[in-house]
């Protein structure tokens, strides 16, 4: 998950995306592919089952429900990080919200969350 905040960090100059970058050419499908990525990867390391919730637009419709009972919309939590990468220059934080669902694989995040 820290290659993910790599990567955005990457794509990113001065709070917008880089014209010639991986992102600059369909960033919402991209952004969409990178939050299914982090949802699965999460969903493997803690067990789960992806949802898809009609009655909530707002959220991007997909819900991660992990078997600890935890219900994540990892497609509009990735999309939100790095739309706050953009407008503060602030880190996207993708390991460290894997790690605190449980994808810690990063010593990294593990270290932030007091795990390490």
């Amino acid at each position: 998950m820290g290659e993910v905040d790599r990567f955005f960090a990457d794509q990113t100059r001065t709070g917008r995306v880089r014209r010639r970058s991986v992102l600059g050419r369909d960033l919402d499908g991209r952004l969409d592919a990178v939050g299914a990525y982090v949802g699965e990867t999460i969903r493997r390391a803690a067990g789960g089952v992806w949802q898809v919730d009609l009655h909530d637009p707002e959220n991007g419709r997909l819900l991660l429900l992990l078997d600890d009972g935890a219900r994540l919309h990892p497609l509009r939590d990735v999309r939100r990080m790095f739309e706050e990468l953009c407008t503060t220059g602030t880190p996207t934080g993708v390991a460290v919200y894997g790690a605190l669902h449980g994808a810690a694989s990063q010593p990294a995040a593990r270290a932030e969350l007091g795990r390490g």
